[in-house]
């Protein structure tokens, strides 16, 4: 009976290395990937802000500053693009107000068009 003690817990010190060993390959693979591409850091942000933050901890502690306030920089930039190049005539570009009230009916949508007056300020039309 003692070997076949001695054989189990072998095989479980043998599985629990090879789990260790495939989580610090995909934790270097994880970090690799961050750590080269801003598109994949925003990729993160939006399904694992919590992970996201972790790498811009791990990088301050090796002495590599601003990564952060870069890439929300970034992003800031391109999300205010393309918002500006939608116009209030394109409905495509307004957001999805189904997904905003849940399954509630939606019965109308009212867009307010915003022209320019004769003084060169916009007004709000309805």
């Amino acid at each position: 009976m003692a070997c076949t003690m001695e054989s189990l817990a072998k095989t479980i010190f043998k599985g629990l290395l090879v789990a260790e060993l495939m989580g610090i390959l995909g934790a270097y693979f994880l970090f690799t990937k961050m750590n080269t591409s801003q598109d994949f850091r925003h990729t993160m942000n939006k399904k694992f802000p919590f992970i996201l933050e972790v790498y811009y901890k791990s990088i301050a502690q090796a002495g590599v500053y601003g990564i952060g306030e870069q890439d929300q920089e970034k992003w800031l930039i391109s999300k205010n693009e393309d918002q500006s190049s939608c116009s209030a005539s394109h409905l495509s570009c307004l957001p999805n107000l189904e997904e905003d009230v849940g399954n509630h009916d939606l019965k109308e949508v009212v867009v307010n068009k915003v022209t320019p007056d004769s003084t060169g300020k916009d007004k709000e039309k309805t």
